[in-house]
């Protein structure tokens, strides 16, 4: 009994560790995020919480970063029935040197820190939501 116990307890801890490491990161500076961002177009995804208990969906998405400050982003919903949304919005960065965006649809803004990870991929840390981006690709088109 008490060696399940132990296994249980190494379980957890890797889990604790794995999920602490997601959160890891270095919060990039201003002129890294624009050199990064401005003129490429990111692929990632979030994870969406339904209103329906147990409801969880990975929504993957394109955001291109115009030179401009404009952006454009394109969501690809779980449920490939729906098809892909675009919209059209901009982009800049806050007096914090977060990454901010707004939708054209929402009129709202967005900040969040743009974080590089151990693995080598990024991710936007907002409050409620983390954009895992696994791909920067240059250019816009």
């Amino acid at each position: 009994m008490k060696t399940q116990n132990i296994g249980v307890f190494l379980l957890l801890l890797c889990a604790s560790i794995s999920l602490n490491s997601v959160n890891a990161g270095d919060k990039l500076g201003k002129n890294e995020v624009v050199e990064l961002l401005s003129g490429n177009t990111i692929n990632g995804y979030f994870v969406k919480q339904g209103e329906a208990a147990g409801f969880t969906g990975q929504v993957r998405l394109k955001i291109k970063f115009f030179n401009n400050g404009g952006a454009e982003k394109t969501t690809y919903p779980a449920d490939s029935r729906k098809g892909s949304f675009i919209e059209k919005g901009k982009w800049w960065l806050n007096k914090k040197g977060g990454l901010c965006l707004s939708w054209t649809q929402e009129n709202k803004k967005r900040c969040g820190a743009l974080k590089k990870q151990s693995n080598g991929k990024y991710i936007l840390q907002r409050k409620k939501q983390k954009i895992f981006i696994e791909k920067i690709v240059a250019g816009t088109s």
